[in-house]
């Protein structure tokens, strides 16, 4: 296949210029080169990595899986191709091992046999958490190294320092990695959710096999990254983003981050198949996302099942339906529903009320009875925000409710 092959070369004139290439792309399974040639997707092309500091060449092949020609970039953004190897993880491994060996030895971050590189990725798989009395927590992991995880994960957390058994699944291979772990720190966003950090336990005589399956997985995501497209929200906008994607594509995952927070939106066929943005989900969650201004976007042509929740719904009008969330909370009086607010019930009005109650009310006055102040029950409910935010108001005007500082 690759005796017809062009050669591309990618010069690093340091060490350290070639290890941050490394942890970057390279231990991913690929590579993105500038260059004016013109290439087509799936042409197969060898990569030759120039190692000038040491006089050294490897030479990898692989097959173009993206191309940015400067009819499709952003002015100032480079033009190029984006380049999977044929090697899968570790024969990969193997061909550098000297450079590896070398790199791991003088930078202390060797981690068991062949002095292996702990870098980290972004990866999200499905993980289990078995924690302390036989809690189960499900949970999707949002980076991956060798050395540990974080874990993004919906309910009651798990204590720094407390001990864990994870499950871990490939659903590329449909494998499963269980593996021992200490939590070592808690990422928690208010009305986003708990991230966990995990450090794996992994006694030596298993330590090859847990490091092929989590390069397979690392592998799997940068495969499933390089076909798509990136970009920041700023530019754009959200809804456009999900607009333009949603029209020219059969089906997509768009996964949107904004400072510590990450979004996944799903769609096929013109219809919204999923959304979440850590615990909340649906219209919540899509309303949420959409009031992003600042951020970026990942795209890629492929819909998951697995982001599949409820019944699929018209993209176009769940958009149009949470713009006007937005747009109405926009007239709502700044500071009229404080998140720290309690809210006390009146017993004697609600007995007395002749009107019949949503089931949404009914789930507001149930919180309210119970001390949660005002942002966990806006987070606590399905509904979206400004929807929760007018039957406050409603249950306020009529006297069945009040805020209490």
């Amino acid at each position: 296949m690759f005796d017809e092959a062009r050669s591309l070369r990618i010069d690093f004139d340091s060490e350290a210029a070639f290890r941050a290439e490394y942890v970057s792309n390279i231990s991913n399974g690929g590579v993105f080169i500038e260059t004016n040639a013109g290439f087509g997707m799936r042409d197969p092309v060898r990569i030759d990595l120039a190692l000038r500091w040491c006089d050294q060449s490897i030479s990898l092949d692989g097959e173009v899986v993206r191309v940015d020609s400067p009819e499709h970039v952003h002015a100032g953004s480079p033009v190029g191709v984006a380049v999977q190897f044929s090697l899968n993880p570790s024969d990969l491994r193997e061909r550098l091992e000297p450079v590896l060996a070398r790199m791991a030895s003088e930078d202390g971050s060797a981690c068991g046999p062949g002095h292996r590189i702990a870098q980290r990725a972004p990866v999200r798989v499905p993980v289990l958490i078995r924690a302390r009395g036989g809690r189960e927590i499900e949970g999707r992991s949002r980076d991956l190294s060798t050395s540990g995880t974080l874990v993004a994960i919906e309910g009651e957390s798990v204590p720094v320092g407390d001990v864990v058994e994870l499950a871990i699944a490939n659903p590329t291979s449909r494998t499963e990695l269980e593996v021992r772990a200490t939590v070592v720190r808690q990422v928690q966003r208010p009305g986003i959710g708990v991230a966990l950090g995990v450090h794996f336990e992994v006694p030596p005589s298993d330590a090859e096999a847990v490091l092929g399956f989590l390069r397979e997985l690392q592998l799997a995501e940068d495969s499933w990254r390089l076909g798509g497209i990136s970009g920041p929200v700023a530019e754009i906008g959200i809804e456009n983003v999900l607009q333009m994607f949603g029209s020219c594509s059969q089906q997509g995952t768009l996964l949107l981050a904004n400072g510590d927070d990450e979004a996944v939106v799903v769609f096929e066929r013109g219809m919204l198949c999923g959304v979440q943005l850590g615990e909340a989900f649906g219209r919540k969650a899509l309303a949420r996302v959409l009031a992003w201004r600042t951020g970026t976007f990942e795209f890629t042509a492929k819909a998951s099942p697995a982001w599949y929740r409820g019944d699929p719904v018209p993209l176009d009008a769940a958009i149009l339906g949470a713009l006007r969330l937005l747009d109405e909370s926009r007239r709502t009086a700044p500071g009229a529903f404080p998140p720290a607010a309690r809210l006390r019930v009146d017993r004697e009005k609600l007995a007395a009320a002749a009107c019949e109650l949503s089931q949404a009310e009914e789930a507001i006055l149930d919180l309210a009875a119970v001390g949660m102040s005002l942002g966990k029950v806006i987070d606590a409910i399905p509904e979206p925000d400004e929807e929760i935010r007018q039957l406050l108001a409603r249950l306020v005007e009529r006297g069945l409710i009040a805020l209490v500082d």
